[in-house]
């Protein structure tokens, strides 16, 4: 009865579920959903070609719609809302954004100073994503319009709306967006292996990212950054 009363309220019934659930529910998702694109990748190309890399990209579009449909399904009331306690996602300033894009540029030639200084333990050639940018051409191009335009807007959604919003109902803004940035950091762990440096700079995104989102109220402002920083390092890799 008190199921139903809750609704009758207004209150949804997925909303009288505890945050922490909807978080995993999203969660044990995007996981299963990114499993399964890798395990059809390796099935179509098992030696890592130029099959392998496009299955890769071309899958974690529809991941990425997943993670935003999920979002919104589980945090419908939390969804737009420009509190920390929810997921941001409001319209903000050009300014905002601006700042925000500059931000993940100056992060990326931090990173890039530290790739200088600590060169990581093995080439591009050995690492896992080797197969995304030595396939050719096209699919180097599609790979980096997917890290601009695709991985952002996934993860950010997220770390720093999803996880960081819950986080934030319980701690202060320095322990949710420490510990929203080390989960961040952790799933890039597979590709980066034991490339320290790299790990750090991934886990300072992190925080970067929730530092914008909660200074302009807005996830956009997250995803500027995010988006930038991607860029400006992808073309440093390539350049370099």
């Amino acid at each position: 009865m008190q199921f139903w009363g809750r609704h009758d309220r207004g209150i949804h019934p997925i909303e009288s579920r505890s945050a922490a659930a909807r978080v995993g529910w999203i969660a044990v998702a995007s996981l299963v959903s990114t499993t399964a694109v890798s395990g059809v990748a390796f099935f179509i190309d098992e030696d890592g070609g130029a099959w392998y890399a496009i299955t890769m990209i071309a899958g974690s579009v529809p991941v990425a719609a997943m993670v935003w449909v999920l979002s919104w399904h589980y945090f419908r009331v939390e969804f737009s809302s420009p509190a920390e306690t929810g997921l941001g996602v409001t319209a903000t300033t050009r300014c905002a954004l601006a700042m925000s894009a500059l931000g993940g540029m100056a992060l990326a030639a931090l990173s890039a100073g530290m790739t200088e200084a600590f060169p990581p333990p093995r080439p591009l050639h050995e690492s896992p994503l080797a197969p995304l940018v030595s396939n050719g051409d096209a699919v180097l191009t599609t790979w980096l319009l997917s890290s601009v335009l695709v991985a952002p807007l996934a993860e950010e959604m997220f770390f720093r709306g999803v996880l960081f919003g819950a986080l934030s109902r319980k701690w202060g803004f320095f322990v949710s967006a420490t510990l929203s940035a080390s989960a961040f950091a952790m799933i890039h762990l597979p590709q980066l292996g034991g490339y320290y440096s790299a790990i750090v700079s991934i886990a300072l995104l992190g925080f970067a990212a929730a530092v914008a989102r909660r200074i302009f109220a807005s996830l956009w402002a997250a995803i500027a950054l995010h988006a930038s920083y991607n860029l400006a390092l992808s073309l440093y890799g390539l350049l370099a």
